[in-house]
């Protein structure tokens, strides 16, 4: 017989959304568990980008990314209203009769709770991989991820291929770290979508720029890239290809989570981050609405906004 533990509020992920509200459960004295599939905290920040600067935090200049979810994680542990359990897998829930809901998990215990918050980002994912005429390139100097505490990259030519905030940050962590200054960076498109700022980086930094490139070919440490409209090509050396292509999410596989509205890939939330299924809430990465950007302030915005809707709330769902 497995063991029932009751508690106000459940959270699924234990990212910087669902780590702010578990936070924020506990400033209102809300009973919470956090439940997190991985043995760490953090999610895709902790998993992808330890060491990648972030510029966009309030009251920091600029932090390494898993400095400021350890100093979450911190401020989380400090209220005793929250349970954490890592390492955990949620495989079902249940709807109850009087509008709660039951995790059923791989553990010895399933819990209960009265308000459920979806926080599991962008869910198991797969790094989009580079290819070239449909076929896998493979090899050790090809990265997807920066380990910034190892010298390999240490006065080495840099190829970043990408135009998304990930690959900016990248090229510019090079330079700005005096790590190399030999850095290039190669997107499809004539226009970044990234922010400005790390645009405008780019050229203090002296990164060369290809845009509207593919790249067409690659052997013994030479890329070729192709301009989409002139066709003319460019042969890049490199040491190492930091490839930033993004990733493609899956949510979690749960019936009931199945009958969540949806756009995309993403749930449907109102204002207040609820979805169409009474007493649910999803915050962070998984959601949509329009312009929504996926950043550390807005998670836990989006944290910070359920709860005071537990709160403070008196109208129907």
């Amino acid at each position: 017989m497995k063991e029932i533990i009751k508690t106000k509020i459940c959270i699924i992920g234990g990212g910087v959304a669902g780590m702010f509200a578990a936070t924020t459960a506990s400033f209102f004295k809300f009973d919470n568990i956090l439940l997190e599939k991985n043995p760490f905290l953090g999610g895709q920040v902790t998993q992808l980008y330890p060491s990648k600067y972030v510029y966009d935090f309030p009251t920091k200049i600029k932090d390494r990314s898993k400095a400021i979810v350890d100093e979450l994680e911190e401020q989380m542990n400090s209220y005793k209203e929250t349970k954490v359990y890592k390492s955990i897998e949620v495989l079902d829930i249940l709807s109850l009769e009087n509008d709660q809901y039951k995790i059923v998990t791989d553990k010895n215990f399933d819990i209960i709770c009265d308000f459920l918050i979806i926080a599991s980002g962008i869910g198991m994912f797969k790094l989009n991989q580079l290819e070239i005429d449909n076929q896998p390139i493979v090899a050790d100097n090809i990265h997807y991820t920066v380990n910034t505490h190892n010298p390999i990259y240490k006065d080495k030519k840099i190829v970043v291929l990408g135009g998304g905030d990930s690959a900016l940050d990248w090229a510019n962590y090079f330079v700005e770290d005096k790590i190399t200054n030999d850095v290039s960076i190669v997107h499809r498109r004539n226009e970044y979508r990234a922010k400005p700022l790390s645009v405008e980086m780019l050229s203090k930094n002296k990164v060369k720029e290809y845009k509207d490139y593919l790249p067409v070919e690659i052997e013994n440490n030479c890329i070729t890239i192709e301009h989409n409209q002139t066709k003319q090509k460019e042969k890049l050396l490199y040491d190492f290809l930091i490839v930033q292509y993004g990733q493609t999410p899956s949510l979690i596989k749960i019936d009931l989570l199945e009958k969540m509205e949806k756009i995309g890939n993403k749930i449907k939330i109102d204002i207040n981050q609820k979805t169409n299924l009474k007493n649910i809430y999803a915050i962070g990465d998984c959601t949509y609405y329009p312009c929504k950007p996926n950043t550390i302030v807005t998670a836990c915005a989006d944290a910070t906004k359920v709860i005071w809707h537990i709160a403070k709330n008196k109208s129907p769902w």
